[in-house]
């Protein structure tokens, strides 16, 4: 259980640093820059400790969905951003297929 809140802790912040990231403005603005460098560092240090005590393949495919879904949130809440039946369907897939490869710590 540790290990998956470890990773949703990951993929949040990776997508906090891609809000950041069109922030920057292809990294021209040195404090939203400063601060995807951050998060990028933090979430890998977050990943790196779930791949030390998980499967490499398994938990780093979940940590990369789980940021695909925050990150489209964020989109939605902050940017105003649209998404259409199919877009939302594929965001089902990557929860689905998420919640199939970390199975084994969910039940």
């Amino acid at each position: 259980m540790v290990t998956l809140l470890m990773s949703c802790g990951a993929a949040i912040i990776f997508a906090i640093g891609g809000i950041f990231m069109k922030l920057s403005l292809g990294l021209s603005q040195p404090l939203y820059s400063a601060v995807v460098f951050g998060c990028f560092g933090v979430g890998a240090i977050l990943q790196t400790l779930v791949i030390s005590k998980t499967d490499l393949g398994s938990s780093y495919i979940s940590i990369l969905g789980l940021e695909a879904v925050a990150t489209l949130f964020f989109s939605i809440w902050l940017f105003k951003e649209h998404f259409n039946a199919v877009n939302l369907f594929g965001l089902a897939a990557i929860v689905m297929g998420v919640a199939l490869l970390r199975s084994k710590e969910i039940a």
